[in-house]
């Protein structure tokens, strides 16, 4: 783990834990100049209960550059160990979704390249000003298909992100070196899109990638295929609640969440 903020967890995991204005400045896009890539991972108590599990997953988790805390159990639990002198306290939760707001804000500003590999028909779609154009196709400059506005590129990747077979991964690299982006979002939920990142860290940075972040499905959200949880809901930490009653199919997942509180009383006390 390096160049984070130190917020001691469950004995092993550093997650981020300053103002999400202090990490955009700090993985700030530069479009045409050479930047080290930069991996940012989202953690929310449901991955850190899976990691407890798997240590692969675990071992792929403390690779990120930046584990941003997107889930409202990771800031409680942060905040009971600093009382103990476990860590610093995680001075706000950073929702994936508005961090990829943001992420965009900042590439639109700075005429960045956009990609995202994985999510499920968002071909043709908008996002403010952003048009969401699917790859392969021909992007050279006199490309048929070169659109008004900024280009989100996009290709659904995989069928199983977990089973990969070589002709997708094949295909995706083809898109990376065709499209060339500054930065790349994953969507190919947990844990393939980390284990994603993981692997082909080598790969982005050679074809200059500057940012490559998991994001789930927070394209469903910014796309409107999935409604958000309304502001009060958010602002309180029930965003979660809100989407396991759109999908309650969900609820096997949640059960994950009396785990981790077991984990946190076991590491902050010793039960």
């Amino acid at each position: 783990m390096k160049n984070t903020d130190k917020s001691n967890f469950l004995s092993y995991l550093n997650l981020y834990s300053n103002r999400v204005s202090d990490l955009l400045e700090k993985i700030a896009i530069l479009p045409n100049k050479k930047k080290q890539l930069v991996t940012l991972f989202t953690p929310n108590p449901e991955q850190i209960v899976l990691a407890q599990n798997n240590k692969s997953f675990a071992k792929v988790l403390c690779q990120a550059d930046y584990l941003v805390p997107d889930g409202i159990g990771l800031v409680v639990a942060s905040r009971l160990f600093s009382l103990v002198g476990r860590g610093d306290k995680i001075k706000e939760r950073i929702p994936g979704v508005d961090l990829v707001k943001k992420i965009l804000s900042q590439a639109k500003d700075k005429k960045a390249t956009v990609m995202v590999i994985g999510g499920v028909s968002y071909n043709n779609l908008n996002y403010l000003q952003w048009q969401i154009r699917e790859c392969p196709v021909d992007v050279g400059p006199k490309s048929a298909s070169k659109v008004s506005g900024q280009t989100l590129w996009w290709t659904s990747g995989y069928v199983n992100a977990l089973a990969p077979t070589t002709v997708e991964h094949t295909a995706v690299k083809d898109c990376i070196q065709k499209v060339l982006p500054d930065v790349v979002f994953i969507a190919l939920g947990a844990p393939a899109q980390e284990q994603w990142i993981s692997d082909n860290r080598a790969f982005l940075e050679k074809n200059g990638v500057q940012l490559a972040m998991v994001v789930g499905g927070a394209f469903d959200m910014l796309l409107g295929k999935v409604q958000r949880a309304p502001a009060f809901m958010r602002t309180i930490g029930l965003e979660w609640l809100y989407r396991l009653i759109q999908e309650p199919w969900r609820w096997r997942r949640q059960l994950s969440l009396i785990t981790f509180i077991k984990l946190v009383l076991r590491d902050l006390v010793g039960l």
